[in-house]
């Protein structure tokens, strides 16, 4: 498994740094292997060889099969797409296809792709496709994008994960062969009845929750109760787990073989229940994991040999990535090994370490306590185990999420073994499953007040930052020599604990630049940081019209992955939308903000006086500054460059706050949406002659970037801000024509994603 692994990270990442903790694992095993005779060292030897070339040759395959280059081309083109449909989610006001084996057409471009999801308005239902069926749509084609923004969401690797090429938008059907699939088809039919059997049974957030518990159906969950169960450190509870799949299959099993039905009978009727649970619950790795692992259990005592739980875990990630290598970029793939890493590292040798450390009396109290104990020395375990990737994926993390998990995770078996009884007994009767349901209900409420009432507790989330991958790395590699550490040392178990926490906590230590610029990609707008001697954050602008959700979706994660817990100067050039429709967001979600700073000429127009008394209403002074005026502090300083007094002010564009930064030897120009008039004025009035960095005014306007600005000072980067095929058709190529004379590189964030500059 681990040359397997090696050889997955080196064709398709070549990332130096988890190279490295493949090269630990194959170590180990290479030391393993010494303490055996010579025969079978050599046999592990070509083995682990033999492995590592299979592993290669399937990544390589599997690489060349991605038509990634091709696929580009086909960006926002009317494109026909043939497939069979293998999965179908309804939505009020459309059809959401997922289509496999499938073919991808435009022009003479024919290109095979593994899987796409197709989005049809809501038409008639003979209209609509089957699982099963042979579809052919016409559409337009897109492609999941890479993250344009540090902390932002790679949706290129994530459905990269789950075989996904691509969506298919405004899809409509253009013919479709019914295909007999009696299996999927049915399967379909009862998670549409038991989503309805839910909604029926628990009140509409609680019913989001079961049908993401039970069925799989994430994307029905309730938004605030999904942010809700992730920010208490709970949001694992809505993911298909090893717990569903073993106690579908073990029920069930149970159940055979007290009507006396042979063992191996019993075992292979559950086994291809399980199976057929995983297939109507969309297949999750984690579901996918869990299925392999229990064929793996029920197994072993056909071949004679003892469960053991390392080497099915083992077995069922050599599977998985040989069906799909991409899927160890998938959080959810790593998060449900990870967990059961922790069980089997730190929390077994935990628990016997625990046991075997004093003599106990008898009684039910005791029983209670070690019970209560031992679930708190696994759920640390597993925390721990999933701390660094958590700070990596998410850059925050729950402090009080290990003793919420121990109350919540004794809870979650009576939880889902209640919803799936209250679920069987209302496709019956209605009534008997609203009873059957009272003690889910319960549960989801309690669920709810614990994770309200921790999150009310001040520092109750720590934001950590996205530590380095090699610190990710090298922290796992240390848990793992603790682990060791537990079997053997006689060192009280919570001490080496505390140091696996002490040993995450590393993670979050980021090294801060000198200085730091970065222009996000926010769509049509603007959205500038600025970090300058290491501790003084700067922010300007920050809002889009093409991105409603720019401060939940860009902001708060880029803020959240540099460890940027506050800003304390936050510069608004003007009052337009696409300038302040994330600072909104910022202060009406409490982030904290020591100053904003916008024009005095500005603070009777009606945009900027709205923004100000939202800031004065979340207790965030404002500053008003004039031309002339500068902020310095340390190698900073930061000057007013317009709006002078003789501004037309009733035009917000033409009285933009243009800002002039110098930080020790950068110089940087940030005019807004200001236009050539100003522009002009500016030139004539300021030395412009040392700028290093112009921040392109208007988007790339023609009616802005004016000649006579550009030529006074021959910035040695310019960075124009846009969103991809805006209506207002900015860049212009008159403007760029021109700064291209004067700039040796122009940086398009909607083409390049965010600018940084370090030093």
């Amino acid at each position: 498994m681990e040359s397997y692994l090696l050889a997955v990270i080196l064709v398709l990442y070549c990332c130096p740094q988890i190279i490295l903790g493949g090269c630990f694992a194959v170590g180990i095993q290479i030391l393993w292997m010494r303490k055996h005779s010579v025969h079978i060292s050599r046999l592990m030897g070509i083995i682990m060889v033999t492995v590592f070339c299979f592993g290669a040759i399937n990544c390589i395959s599997k690489k060349n099969s991605m038509q990634t280059e091709q696929l580009n081309m086909l960006q926002d083109k009317w494109c026909t797409l043939a497939g069979k449909i293998v999965d179908i989610q309804t939505k009020e006001d459309e059809t959401i296809y997922l289509v496999r084996h499938a073919t991808l057409l435009y022009a003479k471009e024919k290109i095979r792709i593994s899987g796409i999801y197709a989005y049809q308005q809501q038409v008639l239902k003979e209209e609509t496709g089957k699982v099963g069926d042979w579809i052919v749509l016409k559409g337009y084609y897109k492609m999941p994008q890479k993250a344009m923004n540090e902390g932002g969401f790679d949706a290129a690797s994530y459905y990269r994960s789950k075989q996904i090429d691509g969506f298919l938008f405004q899809a409509v059907c253009v013919k479709k062969k019914a295909v007999s699939a009696p299996i999927r088809q049915n399967l379909y039919a009862l998670r549409e009845r038991l989503d309805r059997v839910f909604l029926n049974l628990l009140p509409k957030a609680y019913a989001s929750l079961a049908q993401g518990m039970i069925l799989g159906e994430k994307q029905n969950v309730d938004e605030d109760m999904k942010a809700l169960y992730a920010d208490a450190g709970i949001a694992h509870l809505l993911a298909i787990s090893g717990l569903h799949v073993s106690m579908v299959g073990n029920v069930l099993r149970r159940g055979l073989k007290r009507m006396r039905l042979k063992g191996i009978w019993a075992d292979a009727i559950s086994f291809v229940f399980v199976v057929c649970y995983i297939v109507m619950t969309g297949g999750s790795p984690t579901a996918i994991r869990a299925g392999i692992m229990y064929g793996i259990m029920l197994l072993g005592p056909r071949l004679n040999e003892a469960y053991d739980l390392l080497t099915a875990l083992a077995i069922s990630a050599f599977v998985e990535l040989v069906y799909n290598p991409y899927m160890l970029a998938s959080s959810s793939f790593l998060y449900s090994y990870m967990a059961i890493f922790g069980i089997i590292i730190l929390g077994k040798p935990l628990v016997e370490n625990y046991k075997n450390s004093f003599k106990r009396k008898k009684g039910r109290m005791q029983k209670c306590k070690d019970v209560f104990i031992e679930g708190l020395l696994v759920s640390a375990s597993i925390q721990v185990m999933l701390l660094p990737l958590q700070m990596y994926t998410y850059y925050e993390v729950s402090l009080f999420g290990t003793l919420l998990n121990v109350l919540v995770l004794p809870l979650s078996g009576y939880l889902i073994g209640d919803l799936f009884v209250a679920a069987i007994g209302g496709m019956f009767w209605i009534p008997v499953g609203r009873t059957l349901a009272i003690v889910g209900e319960g549960i989801f409420w309690l669920y709810e007040w614990l994770c309200k009432g921790s999150l009310e507790i001040p520092g109750s989330t720590i934001v950590t930052g996205q530590p380095k991958l090699s610190t990710v790395v090298i922290i796992y590699i240390c848990i793992f020599g603790v682990g060791i550490l537990i079997r053997k040392s006689k060192i009280r178990q919570m001490v080496l604990l505390a140091a696996c926490y002490f040993l995450c906590s590393l993670g979050s230590v980021q090294k801060v630049p000198e200085f730091e610029m970065d222009v996000l990609y926010v769509g049509q707008g603007d959205g500038i940081f600025l970090r300058t001697d290491k501790k003084h954050t700067i922010f300007i602008d920050g809002g889009s019209t093409s991105d409603q959700e720019l401060g939940e979706r860009t902001l708060f994660p880029f803020f959240k992955a540099k460890k940027i817990t506050k800003i304390n100067y936050w510069f608004v050039s003007h009052g337009d939308e696409d300038h302040i429709s994330g600072l909104k967001y910022a202060i009406t979600n409490g982030y904290r903000i020591e100053h904003l700073v916008v024009a005095r000429l500005q603070k009777n127009q009606e945009a900027i006086k709205k923004l100000t008394q939202l800031a004065g209403a979340y207790g965030i002074p404002v500053v008003y500054m004039s031309q002339g005026q500068s902020f310095q502090w340390d190698r900073t300083r930061i000057t007013a460059l317009y709006p002078g007094e003789d501004a037309d002010v009733s035009d917000a564009n033409a009285a933009c706050l243009g800002l002039k930064i110098d930080v020790g030897e950068f110089s940087g120009l940030f005019l807004g949406d200001l236009g050539t008039c100003e522009e002009e004025e500016i030139a004539r009035q300021y030395d412009l002659s040392n700028i290093d960095f112009y921040k392109v005014d208007h988007h790339g306007s023609k009616y802005s970037n004016s000649e006579v600005l550009l030529s006074e000072m021959n910035p040695k980067l310019a960075c124009v801000s846009y969103g991809e095929k805006n209506r207002y058709g900015h860049p212009h190529k008159e403007a760029l024509l021109r700064i291209a004379q004067y700039s040796k590189k122009i940086h398009k964030t909607a083409v390049d994603g965010q600018l940084k500059i370090v030093y």
